[in-house]
């Protein structure tokens, strides 16, 4: 029996990348039965069967693979469909950090052709979302950002937390109850166990 075509995989290539994305995949042999894969495994008959369009939401980007089997079970080649992404920005000062009145926030990415898109809100970013501008960060607050890069997936999430800072009750010596006399007394406050 002869080897299935090759499927092939619809786009063939992304310029400007929308979330999300709407696959399609042909095989020119009548009666193959096309098997794709969306984490860049092998494709064979135990994955996904295609049926038809199928959407993805590749933010982080990945691999597509699939592959045409025969009913006489010949395989075609694998045909690969990779969505770069870049990688995620840099939110500063890390995440967990406890802020006194405000501190600067700073988003970065590695890629110098990425948009930077945040939100302040705890919300998920999208391209809707603000473009990232330098800000302070004054309050609680959750910090999320995505750079995007035309041509390329959305890259995963950064979250950073930020929390104000508390100070503890305040120790007072000498204690509460204490008589004073005529002598002088030093008084210290000390803050968060200090």
């Amino acid at each position: 029996a002869p080897i299935p075509a090759t499927p092939v995989i619809s786009p063939t290539s992304l310029t400007i990348f929308e979330s999300p994305l709407t696959i399609t995949i042909t095989c020119a042999t009548k009666g193959a039965k096309i098997y794709y894969t969306l984490n860049g495994a092998e494709p064979t008959e135990q994955s996904s069967r295609y049926d038809g369009g199928f959407v993805v939401s590749t933010k982080g980007g990945g691999t597509i693979k699939t592959v045409a089997i025969s009913p006489t079970g010949e395989r075609s080649e694998v045909a690969t469909f990779e969505i770069p992404a870049p990688n995620p920005p840099t939110i500063s000062p890390a995440s967990g950090t406890i802020i006194g009145s405000s501190v600067s926030v700073n988003i970065a990415s590695d890629n110098p052709n990425a948009m930077i898109y945040c939100t302040t809100d705890g919300t998920d970013p999208t391209t809707d979302s603000p473009v990232y501008s330098r800000f302070k960060a004054s309050r609680k607050m959750t910090v999320k950002a995505i750079a995007v890069v035309d041509g390329m997936a959305w890259s995963e999430t950064a979250t950073a937390e930020y929390a104000l800072g508390q100070c503890a009750n305040p120790v007072i010596t000498p204690s509460d109850g204490t008589v004073f006399d005529n002598s002088n007394y030093q008084v210290t406050i000390a803050k968060n166990g200090e």
